[in-house]
């Protein structure tokens, strides 16, 4: 597993290589955090939020839709903090 898993790392480091220094990072389903723990050695400045999403039921997931309006929102608008 550890070619997959280090494939993996490059692509989505590649991907976000030009994201700045202190990238605000939305992580929705991070499961069990290996690939998060992976991108914050990586990225040590970057601001993270996490939701995880699996297996709750819909007042829950209507809840963290919610939550996604509101971080979107906030960076959009500028006050991000």
């Amino acid at each position: 597993m550890a070619p997959i898993r280090d494939g993996f790392y490059l692509l989505v480091e590649s991907v976000f290589a030009d994201l700045p220094d202190d990238a605000w990072v939305l992580c929705v389903g991070v499961g069990t955090g290996t690939e998060l723990a992976h991108l914050a050695q990586r990225f040590p400045r970057w601001h993270t939020s996490v939701i995880e999403s699996g297996g709750f039921e819909p007042p829950v997931q209507f809840f963290q839709a919610g939550l996604l309006h509101a971080w979107f929102s906030k960076r959009a608008s500028g006050s991000a903090t």
